[in-house]
């Protein structure tokens, strides 16, 4: 299956072929339908076939696109709908996780967990003291740059290329086990980040808005938890 996805964040309708289908799961030759993982929720939307509409209502790698009910089939036609709403404010919390992620990086702090949200959504960082202060600082630097309307963008680059870039990975856990990976780009002149990601993501930092802290927990010997929202 083609991940229309990474190339395109903001396509919200296409035209394909079913693949394969099982009950309610089924596979599309090409999808716009982001996939959980990496923190990133799925997407939700609907599959039309015929004047018939399936809600989908799950999507992941190992399991396929889940429908609510069955009736589709391999070589099916179908017209595919993101539910955009939906996309859009996670793409705007994912853009805002970066930015965050990339000013707390400056210290040599590390991401140890992530979960995006339409509502809230959280980052857990490697950081030795509890100190909300400078975290509430952290938040007044990413707010400037979400105000310059700074650019963001992608490539792609072989796996061997990645390893030789230390501040491509700055996850705890490492980077995935593929060959060629995308790396999103948040800079023109200055490079405010650049990192391995495979997740959706506004075109530049003003689409964004306010990014809001709303606390910060202490979840281990060297581990805080931060939440926050946009506005």
């Amino acid at each position: 299956m083609k991940n229309l996805y990474l190339a395109d964040s903001y396509l919200r309708e296409w035209t394909t072929k079913v693949e394969n289908a099982s009950g309610k799961s089924v596979t599309l030759s090409e999808s716009a339908f982001y996939p959980a993982g990496g923190g990133q929720p799925c997407d939700f939307g609907t599959i039309s076939c015929n004047g018939t509409e399936y809600i989908v209502s799950g999507v992941s790698k190992k399991e396929g696109i889940q429908v609510d009910r069955e009736g589709l089939s391999a070589g099916d036609s179908v017209r595919c709908i993101l539910d955009w709403e939906r996309r859009y404010r996670l793409m705007r919390m994912h853009t805002a996780a970066h930015i965050l992620i990339a000013v707390m990086y400056k210290d040599d702090v590390l991401v140890t967990g992530n979960q995006l949200d339409t509502e809230k959504s959280r980052i857990d960082f490697s950081l030795e003291e509890m100190n909300r202060q400078k975290i509430g600082k952290c938040f007044e630097t990413a707010n400037d740059i979400v105000k310059k309307d700074i650019p963001v963008t992608f490539t792609f680059m072989k796996r061997e290329d990645v390893l030789m870039h230390k501040h491509l990975a700055k996850l705890a856990a490492g980077l995935p086990d593929i060959d060629e990976m995308r790396i999103v780009r948040i800079g023109g002149g200055e490079m405010i980040d650049e990192q391995v990601d495979g997740g959706t993501h506004v075109r530049s930092t003003g689409e964004i808005g306010g990014i809001v802290l709303l606390s910060v927990e202490n979840k281990g010997r060297s581990n805080r938890r931060v939440y926050y929202t946009i506005e």
